[in-house]
């Protein structure tokens, strides 16, 4: 899930030990930043959770739009980052820089852009 190559593990390792070192006490915060999402989207239109609960700080979505798409339009139009892994599968992620104004706002974006993308094009 992390992607590149092994030469990285090294670099990839020591970002794991400074969070172990320096984080691990807001861990929760993420967690409960990631539930929150997941509760904020679970009937947005044009994206289905993948699961009901979400165990940890990313949360995974199906859409109904290609995910390329959504992952652009909610970048361009509201400047929130995400990942599209695959043609219709998108991963958003909570961490240290998230807090919990920046997961409203993307609740509201990711409903948007998901009512939107689930019009005919002649509507949007």
């Amino acid at each position: 899930m992390l992607g590149g190559g092994l030469r990285q593990a090294g670099i990839l390792a020591a970002a794991g030990l400074y969070a172990l070192d320096h984080n691990i006490e807001r861990l929760s915060n993420d967690h409960a930043n990631a539930q929150r999402l997941s509760e904020g989207i679970e009937n947005a239109e044009g994206v289905k959770l993948d699961t009901k609960t979400v165990p940890t700080n990313m949360v995974y979505v199906t859409t109904t739009a290609p995910a390329a798409q959504f992952v652009m339009e909610l970048y361009d139009r509201h400047k929130i980052r995400c990942g599209a892994f695959s043609a219709n599968r998108i991963r958003f992620v909570t961490h240290l820089d998230v807090d919990s104004q920046d997961v409203d706002r993307a609740i509201e974006a990711i409903c948007e852009v998901g009512a939107r993308l689930t019009q005919p094009a002649a509507q949007r």
